[in-house]
């Protein structure tokens, strides 16, 4: 697979045994949590491309926790969006 940044991000992610990151994003704000999940742009592609990445409270136990109105927590960030990746396990940093 060529690289890309969401492919250099994802190979991180895969690699290290705690999900546990501190996402910065360009507005500023920083979201402190796990990811537990991704989203392609386009599944069929040559060079498959995540466009959203799905990241939960850290104390969440479960990806696909619902709450009492059936919305499962967390939210959902374009990868656009996303300034930098501090992954807590090692310190590690990406920037984009």
């Amino acid at each position: 697979m060529r690289e890309n940044s969401s492919s250099i991000l994802y190979a991180k992610y895969i690699s290290c045994p705690d999900d546990r990151v501190e996402m910065t994003l360009k507005s500023g704000r920083i979201i402190r949590g796990k990811i537990v999940g991704y989203f392609y742009k386009d599944s069929d592609s040559e060079i498959p491309v995540i466009s959203k990445w799905r990241i939960v409270d850290e104390k969440d136990t479960c990806s696909t926790v619902l709450n009492s109105l059936n919305i499962s927590n967390g939210e959902i960030i374009t990868h656009k969006e996303i300034s930098e990746v501090n992954f807590l396990y090692d310190k590690s940093k990406i920037s984009f």
